[in-house]
């Protein structure tokens, strides 16, 4: 089954940044060195990540991916 749920820093931190981290090095193939990735635990900060309302989408209970965003703006979407 799929669902999106609220974003629950003590059980989905550690998935988020896997997703992220996997998408990031996809995104960068063919346009960027290798060099210009960074994990999202050292970016999030400066990213400013948590500043933005997030949901996480589940399939099967699995976290597969997440939506971040701001009065303005979707801030990320993986």
């Amino acid at each position: 089954m799929f669902a999106i749920r609220d974003y629950l820093h003590k059980t989905d931190w550690n998935q988020i940044c896997k997703i992220h981290d996997n998408a990031r090095i996809i995104e960068l193939e063919g346009s960027a060195s290798q060099d210009a990735f960074i994990p999202l635990k050292d970016c999030y900060e400066d990213e400013e990540l948590f500043d933005s309302t997030i949901y996480v989408s589940e399939f099967n209970d699995i976290t597969i991916g997440f939506v971040a965003f701001d009065k303005n703006e979707i801030t990320w979407l993986i």
